[in-house]
């Protein structure tokens, strides 16, 4: 699995595309902890998300305080012997917060850095946003983002054409003034190691019904729900390299879409002999590398 040629795997993608609704929206994560006390320290203390009372061997964290379904659920599901996987295995990349302007970005990036938070990765323009990298207690990746305006986003014919440059995370801070007290952010991407781009791309593409956003960044294909410049991110910079069983890390992940596209995934999946479970108002399926995908029709609880 070297250098992916660009282009050279989007014309079959392509043709294996349905289309899930534009308005579907990843909103939640499953991880395995060893601690789920100290990811939940980490997420409170250092990125303010809010968590469920209980501190048994499931703890719920959600972003913001409103009523209704969160934007943003973390469901860390303690198993204390759990070995930890090597990095880069294939999983979990990184999961990405998505804050609704520059300000509160500036805001939640100087908060980890006042906290004196040590896991950075460090901080990219990719064209279409502004990010900000860290890790976890356990490694898990961890990106805190905003979008630019997409008028501004870079293209190239029908897809976007992301890049990475430097970003300076002081003039970013400084933006936010003395705020340190961001809006919430919501569930904006997730970004995985796969061990095959084409293999993972035609289950998202033909099973899920994502769309093609980017096919020429090198070893990576980013895919998404209508226009956005991608709600997932497929790599192979792993290079095959698999976790030990029940490691930590990402365990699945799901979606909020409008009911009829939990018919029209039970449909492709059965084109794709994919198997699907669950019942009319939420289903679930495995992905190649063994992460399960949920999606939940909008108004279920």
């Amino acid at each position: 699995m070297g250098r992916v040629v660009p282009g050279s795997h989007q014309r079959s993608l392509r043709a294996l595309s349905h289309a899930l609704s534009s308005a579907a929206r990843p909103d939640r994560l499953r991880l395995r902890t060893r601690s789920g006390d100290a990811l939940t320290e980490f997420y409170t203390g250092i990125l303010d998300l809010r968590s469920s009372d209980d501190r048994g061997p499931v703890i719920h964290l959600t972003a913001g305080s409103g009523s209704g379904s969160p934007n943003l659920s973390i469901r860390l599901e303690e198993s204390p012997d759990a070995p930890l996987p090597i990095s880069p295995s294939l999983g979990l990349y990184h999961f990405a917060l998505l804050y609704p302007d520059r300000r509160s970005l500036g805001a939640a990036v100087g908060r980890v850095l006042d906290e004196g938070w040590y896991r950075i990765d460090g901080a990219a323009d990719h064209g279409v946003s502004e990010a900000f990298y860290l890790r976890d207690p356990e490694g898990n990746g961890v990106e805190l983002y905003r979008d630019r305006p997409r008028e501004a986003w870079p293209r190239e014919g029908d897809e976007v054409a992301m890049f990475t440059r430097p970003l300076d995370v002081e003039e970013l801070v400084e933006a936010a003034g003395a705020r340190r007290d961001p809006e919430p952010p919501t569930l904006g991407h997730l970004h995985l190691h796969v061990e095959d781009l084409e293999t993972s791309g035609s289950f998202y593409t033909g099973v899920l019904g994502l769309g093609v956003r980017q096919s020429s960044y090198p070893g990576a294909l980013f895919l998404a729900a209508g226009a956005y410049h991608h709600h997932l991110g497929l790599n192979t910079w792993a290079r095959g390299r698999r976790a030990p069983p029940g490691s930590t890390g990402l365990i699945g992940w799901g979606w909020r879409v409008p009911a009829e596209d939990l018919a029209r995934v039970r449909e492709w999946a059965g084109e794709a002999g994919t198997a699907v479970r669950g019942g009319a108002g939420e289903i679930s399926l495995v992905d190649p590398d063994g992460i399960e995908v949920a999606l939940r029709a909008v108004g279920e609880a």
